[in-house]
């Protein structure tokens, strides 16, 4: 795992123990994936940025398969899950919580052969 987290980041408005709640889900979620496919050197990533109007973005990266276009909605819905002994919480819960701070989150493709998740925490004021 590599994190490369940005030095001049403001103060988020979020308790502790729920940002961990939601990074160390996706994290697994990006061991998990890595491990179901023979992946010569399985990477996560996990990287922080300050995006527009003091907005924080973090983004958890891996190199597995990836979610198809066409399920990246779908794997926020409840009980939808793409794992052979998921019960499809996980990604609800983390975008309940996003949610809950009027921010969002979701998936892209990411660069090369990755595939990223993305959610955005408002700064503190």
């Amino acid at each position: 795992m590599v994190c490369t987290l940005a030095d001049d980041l403001p103060a988020v408005e979020m308790d502790p123990i729920r940002l961990q709640q939601i990074v160390l889900n996706l994290a697994r979620n990006g061991f998990d994936s890595v491990s179901a496919v023979n992946v010569t050197y399985g990477r996560v990533e996990i990287e922080t940025e300050a995006a527009e109007n003091g907005i924080v973005q973090v983004t958890v990266r891996d190199n597995g398969p990836g979610i198809p276009p066409d399920n990246q909605d779908k794997v926020f819905e409840r009980f939808y899950t793409t794992k052979e002994a998921g019960i499809g919480m996980g990604l609800d819960t983390c975008r309940t919580l996003v949610e809950r701070l009027g921010s969002r989150i979701w998936l892209e493709d990411g660069r090369n052969v990755t595939s990223d998740c993305r959610f955005t925490l408002p700064a503190r004021e």
